[in-house]
C-alpha cells in the first residue's frame, strides 16, 4: 500500500513505497529532511465506497492524511432548470388565473350597482369583501383610499361569491406547486362608472340611480357606437329639449367623443330646420 507524504515547506506531494515507512529522506525539492509515518496495512474496503478528499496536517514533525467529508457528485445540487412539462403547467395555471381575475373583474362591473368615490370622484376601485350571501360589494378607492359599499344590481350577483372563491382557489394551488416562484398579485381591482364633473353637469334633473344601473348593465358598460369603456357618459337618445324622457328606453351608454359627435350632427339639424322653415312659409302665387 503506497504512503503519501507532504513536504510543509515547498508543498511537494511524495508517493512512497510501503517498505520506506519509519525512514527519512530528503525533500527532492527543497532537500528539507522528511520522514516518512509508520502505515499500517489498510483492510479491504467496500467496493461503494464514496470518494473523499484528504488533507494534510502536520503533527509532531509528520504528515497524517485526514478525511474530509464526502464530495458530493455535481448532478445533486439543487439549482437546476424547471423541466418543459412543468414549465407548460405552470403558464398554463397563470393563464387560468388571469381568465378568472377577469371574470370577476366583469361581475363586479355589471351586476353591482357600484358608484365613483364621493370624495376625489376617481372611479379605480379595490374589492375589499362580499356579504355573505353575495348581496352587496365592499370595496375602496385606489386614490383615496375611501371604502364604499353597493348593492347588487340584477339576480345573478351572487354568483360573485364562487368566481372569488375559484379565482382564490387557483392562487393556492400556484403558491402550493410553486412556492419558490414569483407570486400571482392576488388584489382584485376594477373600474366604476364615471360620474360627471361639476363643469359637465347641467341644468336637467339628475338620472336616478336605479335607472343608471339597469342602462349601464343592458349596455354591458361599453359605449353602444364605438364599444369602449372609457369616458362613458348617459346619453339621452332624444335630446330633453325635444321632449326625450328619463327612461331606461331613452337612455344610452355614450363615450365623451361620441356623444360630442352627436351632440355636432343635432345642431347642424337645428340649423338646417331654421334655415328651411322660413322656405317653407312662403306663398306661391
Amino acid at each position: 500500500m503506497a504512503i503519501v507524504i507532504l513536504c510543509t515547506t515547498c508543498s511537494v506531494r511524495l508517493t512512497l513505497q510501503e517498505d520506506r515507512a519509519g525512514t527519512e529522506l530528503d525533500c527532492p525539492k527543497c532537500g528539507k529532511l522528511l520522514r516518512v509515518p509508520h502505515h499500517p496495512r489498510a483492510q479491504a474496503s467496500p467496493p461503494a465506497r464514496p470518494r473523499v478528499a484528504t488533507v494534510a496536517v502536520p503533527v509532531g514533525g509528520q504528515v497524517r492524511l485526514l478525511p474530509s467529508r464526502p464530495l458530493l457528485p455535481a448532478s445533486t445540487h439543487s439549482s437546476q432548470p424547471i423541466s418543459p412539462p412543468v414549465q407548460s403547467y405552470k403558464d398554463a395555471l397563470r393563464d387560468r388565473v388571469s381568465q378568472k381575475r377577469g371574470e370577476l373583474k366583469e361581475a363586479l362591473e355589471l351586476r353591482f350597482l357600484v358608484q365613483p368615490c364621493f370624495r376625489c370622484h376617481e372611479f379605480a376601485m379595490r374589492l375589499l369583501s362580499i356579504s355573505p350571501n353575495g348581496r352587496s360589494v365592499h370595496y375602496q378607492c385606489l386614490n383615496c383610499k375611501k371604502k364604499t359599499h353597493s348593492a347588487a344590481g340584477t339576480p345573478d350577483a351572487p354568483e360573485v361569491r364562487r368566481l372569488r372563491d375559484a379565482f382564490q382557489g387557483l392562487l393556492k394551488d400556484y403558491a402550493k406547486k410553486f412556492p419558490l416562484e414569483d407570486q400571482i398579485e392576488p388584489e382584485i381591482t376594477f373600474e366604476a362608472p364615471p360620474a360627471p364633473l361639476p363643469y359637465e353637469q347641467t341644468t336637467r334633473a339628475l338620472i336616478p340611480e336605479a335607472v343608471k344601473g339597469v342602462v349601464w348593465r343592458r349596455d354591458s358598460g361599453r359605449c353602444v357606437k364605438c364599444g369602449t369603456k372609457q369616458h362613458l357618459q348617459f346619453d339621452n337618445i332624444i335630446p330633453v329639449a325635444k321632449g326625450g324622457a328619463t327612461t331606461t328606453a331613452n337612455l344610452q351608454l355614450l363615450c365623451q367623443p361620441c356623444n360630442q359627435s352627436k351632440g355636432k350632427k343635432i345642431e347642424l339639424v337645428d340649423a338646417v330646420e331654421k334655415l328651411l322653415t322660413p322656405m317653407s312659409q312662403l306663398v306661391v302665387h
